[in-house]
Parts: structure tokens; sequence; C-alpha cells
């Protein structure tokens, strides 16, 4: 496990501080092996004047905010940062006389953490830098220890934090200070878009009131969280304070030497060695270290194969064979998922190989550990599922008259293993047909009609059976017959509605055919 320590920045000063530097984790190799490990590391800005644009800053990754996409931004010494770099180097506006959204008005397409007149010439530094590996940077903005306008002795200390992929937004104020007076002790915080149509405030806690012009606030200790909802709007939810780190980061050893400086160094340790990395910033009253340590801790082979799931897709297998050329019994054996969480675990193992059963299709980490020695090896493996072999056919008849019930489905199954299973709208079939299957005195109606074979494999067609939408009617336009019951006249007969392919035969009252 990770150890994080604080050590005293003034002789006389103590300071316990619930933060990580590291963000790489603890890690064991089987042999030595270069590795980059990351830290949190900023560089100080040289803003040093106030009401103040700075230059333009590379964000280190593409980040997507209300539905554009920047990779540079521009930090306000005012706390803002804004996607508009065209502002670069010019002033940042610190009069507030009016709510976000206030188009033509800057600040504009910006993160408002909160918008307020600070004033970096008095005292504190903002501090901005990219951390971590992709696809999962961060890139940190953080306003430290910077005096407020007209009241310098309160400062105001807030970091937001940009986050690659999701594109998520956080913000931590550890001191929003309330300047009353000084320009109404206005301050803004939440984020509006490029050209002020949507805009998203944070409403505060205890006013329950946007943190708008004109409501005056003050925050201590507070983190929230902006999730993109669409490309018109965030969601707004309050999440744990995180203590706020700001500065450059120092890599040393255990003796004490510094080993480089900044967010990343590569090492190459031959033997189990713990990296420390600290930072001192105008945010904290003492230096935080963090550290992290990697082991080599001698080779263990395994070999892994994997068994195909069947269309289930959830009784895949792995066989785990360790290398008896270079580990003996008993093993503790892990399946993880990437994140490495335990799926299946195996403790004492001591036959030559263990197979994780009802394996669920997908990516796995397999670890073995020696109970004994305590040498561990990792390796990945993926479980496949089979492809689909079976595939299915229908034949149908429509009902034949107005109102009637005579419809039928067949089903033709082809492929797969024996025997099939039929269903029709997910109700199973009573036919006893190994082979196909057919389904009659059906009504009108939208039919589902699916095959399962041994393997649990399934396909299915959609059937839509139609109804004549009228009865058949006769219409006898004439019919003369003579005294003498011979048929000496002419009769028109009309058919209406009904199956097309008419026939017609005539009857007298007796209902014998007479023609």
């Amino acid at each position: 496990m990770k150890k994080l320590g604080v050590f005293l920045y003034a002789l006389f000063a103590t300071t316990i501080v619930n933060s990580q530097i590291i963000i790489s984790n603890d890690t064991s190799f089987c042999s030595p092996q270069n590795i980059d490990l990351y830290a949190l590391s900023a560089v100080q800005s040289s803003m040093q004047v106030d009401d103040l644009h700075d230059v333009v800053i590379p964000i280190g990754f593409d980040f997507d905010f209300y539905g554009n996409t920047y990779d540079k931004c521009v930090v306000s010494g005012n706390g803002y940062i804004t996607f508009d770099t065209t502002v670069a180097g010019s002033g940042s506006p610190w009069v507030i006389g009016a709510a976000i959204p206030n188009p033509g008005q800057q600040p504009e397409n910006a993160i408002m953490a909160p918008w307020q007149d600070i004033n970096t010439g008095v005292s504190g530094a903002i501090y901005y830098g990219t951390t971590g590996v992709a696809p999962n940077r961060m890139f940190t903005v953080t306003w430290c220890t910077i005096a407020m306008f007209s009241c310098t002795s309160d400062l105001h200390t807030s970091q937001v934090v940009m986050y690659e992929g999701s594109n998520k937004i956080e913000m931590f104020i550890q001191d929003k200070p309330l300047c009353i007076t000084w320009n109404g002790g206005a301050a803004v915080q939440g984020l509006v878009d490029a050209t002020s149509t949507n805009a998203d405030i944070v409403d505060d806690p205890a006013l329950l009131l946007p943190r708008n012009w004109p409501l005056t606030w003050t925050a201590t200790n507070e983190g929230w969280e902006f999730l993109p909802n669409g490309v018109t709007s965030y969601t707004i939810n309050a999440i744990t304070y995180l203590p706020i780190i700001a500065g450059s980061a120092t890599w040393t050893d255990a003796a004490g030497t510094v080993l480089g400086t900044g967010p990343t160094l590569n090492v190459n340790p031959t033997s189990t060695t713990t990296y420390y990395c600290s930072v001192t910033g105008s945010c904290a009253d003492s230096t935080l270290v963090d550290d992290v340590t990697v082991s080599i801790t001698g080779c263990l082979n395994i070999n892994l194969t994997s068994t195909q799931s069947t269309c289930l897709g959830t009784d895949g297998a792995i066989s785990v064979t360790p290398d008896a050329g270079s580990t003996t019994p008993p093993w503790f054996i892990e399946l993880q998922d990437f994140n490495g969480v335990n799926v299946q675990v195996a403790n004492n193992v001591m036959t030559s190989t263990y197979i994780f059963n009802n394996v669920l299709t997908g990516s796995y980490i397999v670890k073995v550990t020696e109970i004994n020695g305590g040498n561990t090896d990792q390796d990945t493996i993926v479980v496949t599922q089979m492809a689909n072999p079976l595939s299915v056919t229908t034949n149908f008849q429509h009902v034949k008259c107005y109102n009637g019930s005579d419809a039928c489905i067949s089903v033709l199954p082809s492929g797969g293993a024996l025997p099939y299973q039929f269903f029709i709208n997910g109700f199973p079939s009573t036919s006893p047909a190994p082979f196909d299957s057919v389904f009659c005195n059906l009504d009108a109606g939208t039919y589902i009609m699916s095959v399962i074979d041994a393997n649990n494999c399934m396909d299915k067609d959609t059937v839509v059976i139609t109804v004549p939408d009228f009865p058949l009617q006769i219409n006898p336009t004439s019919k003369l017959i003579s005294c003498y019951g011979e048929l000496s006249g002419t009769a028109i007969v009309t058919a209406i509605g009904g199956t097309p392919s008419y026939s017609y035969e005539w009857f007298d009252f007796n209902y014998l055919s007479i023609g």
C-alpha cells in the first residue's frame, strides 16, 4: 500500500494532510525493467500583475466543453479559465455588475472557479500543469493564497481539474472569503458557453440561491463536479473536498538524493526500491510527501489458455498452469478484471493446472503468487464467445377470411446443435418435431418466431400476419326465371370483399343447384 507522509515546513508547525501526490500504484515485477512514475506537478505562472489574462497554455489533450473541442486555454488572474485564446495577454474584467450569462461580455466560454476580483500582484501564485497517462490525463489550474482586492489580508485558494475522455470538471475551494466593501462582494461560480447562450451556475448549499450576481457568499473546503449533459448543459454535484496540492514535484530516493523534478520519473530498479515525491507550494503550510514502491520479486512463469463461451456468454473457462521449472505449489491464484478487482480466487492450489469455470466473455488479468516463496507473476487473457451458427427462415400463410383464425407459420432452422427449441412470442412450441415447427390457427398480428439450439444459441424472425378487411358479400343485380322453372333470363352477380378469384353457383329455394 502507498504511504502518505507530511513533513514540517516550519520547525514548529504541524500539518496533517490526507492527499496523494503520486498517481502511480505500487508495482511488482519479476525482473528489472524501465517504468515511468507519475505525480501531480504544476509550474508557476509568471502572472504577477493584477487583472490580466495569461499566455495561451496547452491543455495536453482534447477537451470538450459545451460541444466544442479545445486543446488550449487561457488562465485569468481573476479566477477563471477561458477557451477563448484571443484574449491572451489582455486585461481580465473585474467589474461584476450583471448575472452570467451576459452575451458579448467577458468571461465567456469559461470555467469560473469563482470569477471575482483577486490580486496576484499582492500575494499568492497561479499554478497549472498536465498529469497522468493517456487516455486518463488531468489538466489542473490552481489559484493559491491570492489576496482579495481591497481586502488584501483575506486570501483565496481554489482549483479546477479537467479530465481527459470523460470531459468532467472538478472544482475545489479551500477558502473563498467575502470582501463586501469592493465590487459589492460579487463572485460567480459555474460555467458559461462561447456565446453566453448556456450557463450552469452552482447553487449555494446554505443560501439555496445561484452563486451568481448579485448574491454574496463564502465557501470553505468545498468540492464540486460538473458532468456533461449533452452539449448544452452540465449536471452539478457536490463532492468530497480534497486538499489542494500545487507546485513542482521533486523526486528523491530513501537517502534524500534528488532523482528528478516534474510530473514523471523514469526508473529501472534492480531490486525492490521505494521512491519519494514531495511538493512544496504556497497552498499548504508544509511540504507534502508521498511514496511508491517498485518490487522486484523474482520470476514465476505461468501459462494461460481459454475456452470459448457458448452463445450464453457466461460459460467460458480459463486454465492456469504455473511453470513447474520456476515455481512450486501451493499457489494463490487470482482472476481479476482490468480494474484489478477480483472476479474469482483460488487459495492453496496444489494441482499443476487450475481451471476457472463460468467465466463471462471478456478480458482478464490472472495473477499467481507463491504462498511460501512470495514470488508472483501475472498475465492477461481474453475469453471469446462462439459465433452464432444458427439461422432461421420462416414461411407463412395469411388469414383467408375476414375475422378468421386460420393463419399458419412454419419455422425452418439450420445450423447449430440439435435438438432445437421453438418459441412463438416467447412461449414454447408443443410440437415434437426436431427439425422444424409449424404454428397454425393463428389470428392476424405480429409474431416473433425464435429457435434455441442445444448450445443456447438463438436466432429469430418476425412475421406479420394480415386478414381481409371486409367479409365476402353477394350482390345479385337481376335474375329472370320462367314460370316453368327453367332458366330463361340472365343474372349479374357481384362479389364484394373476401379474397380475389371467386366462383359462383345458383341454387333454388330447396338449395338444389340450377347452374
